[in-house]
């Protein structure tokens, strides 16, 4: 799409896929045509996230929330002429294609590449990327005006946000064959059917382990990089072994303890008694069905899953 005149603009209504963000990524393949002298926006989420070229040609994303230190909501920004990684400002081309990406990992860190090759880091965030408000989503121009236009060429604009059913399609992705499969299913429709009250109570357990997790997160804002690089590294190898069905290894049970330590490192020492707290209510819960672990035949189909939670029990028991 070109990108000529003064009120050139793609322009999106705010919908649900806007909401609640928290982390984001977005890839623009970019022909400026040249300087203006004046920010050019590439795409802007109306008091939430923006991508613009500022007037030297330096890429910028900015988002609407706190970096450590701050109390009150304001624009905070990354640019690659002042959160360089090499130092040196880094700055477009007119009339070349350039591959901008961009991803705030909802951990406190934004990062933006220009072909590939990693062009602007901020670690400092405190707060995940805001919902998008009510004048939308606008590619090429500013949300509420025409003012900010672009000047040049674009050729796909790619948005991402946290798929809100990822934790669901990890579980599933370690099962390999129909047998284990049909197991879980059992169990699970065995829990439904046994008292159909109960899905409000997961649900509340539910919310309740979002709060924990909230808690973690809003610790790990403000942890150091070293912190949150080791937290993100044991995030890796638990969803590496855990897709590879090495769940009951001494590997992962070492990993899954090195998480615990972490996750109450950044709750103030809080995540186990409320985790040990909420899984206490879920075994109350589920006295009345405890049948239904046995009519599933799970430890018959997948016995890995039930070692790594007899070796987990026995080890965080201990520690």
């Amino acid at each position: 799409m070109r990108f000529l005149a003064p009120n050139s603009a793609v322009r999106m209504p705010v919908s649900p896929s806007w909401m609640n963000l928290d982390a984001i990524a977005v890839q623009i393949w970019l022909k400026l045509d040249g300087l203006t002298g004046q920010r050019q926006n590439l795409i802007e989420g109306d008091n939430s996230f923006a991508l613009f070229v500022d007037s030297g040609g330096s890429v910028v994303a900015s988002f609407l929330g706190l970096v450590q230190g701050q109390s009150t909501m304001q624009w905070n920004s990354v640019s690659t002429a002042t959160r360089s990684p090499s130092g040196v400002a880094i700055a477009l081309q007119a009339g070349v294609w350039s591959f901008i990406s961009v991803v705030f990992d909802r951990f406190g860190r934004t990062r933006i590449w220009i072909d590939e090759a990693l062009a602007g880091v901020r670690t400092d965030f405190t707060v995940g990327v805001k919902s998008v408000e009510a004048a939308g989503i606008v590619i090429g121009n500013w949300t509420l005006s025409n003012q900010y236009g672009l000047s040049g060429s674009i050729d796909s604009v790619r948005v991402w946000k946290e798929d809100p059913v990822a934790p669901i399609t990890q579980f599933v992705s370690r099962l390999r064959t129909e047998s284990e499969r049909q197991a879980w299913d059992r169990f699970f429709d065995c829990l439904v059917r046994s008292n159909p009250d109960r899905l409000g109570q997961y649900a509340e357990l539910a919310r309740e382990l979002e709060i924990i997790q909230r808690s973690v997160i809003a610790g790990l804002y403000n942890a150091s990089e070293p912190e949150r690089e080791e937290f993100l590294a044991l995030l890796r190898a638990y969803l590496d072994t855990w897709a590879n069905n090495r769940i009951s290894s001494s590997e992962h049970i070492a990993t899954v303890l090195a998480l615990r330590k972490l996750m109450d490192l950044f709750s103030n020492n809080q995540f186990s008694e409320r985790f040990r707290q909420l899984l206490d209510q879920l075994l109350r819960i589920s006295e009345s069905e405890k049948d239904c672990l046995d009519q599933s035949g799970i430890a018959q189909a997948d016995p890995e899953f039930i070692s790594f939670i007899q070796q987990a029990a026995a080890q965080i028991g201990e520690a």
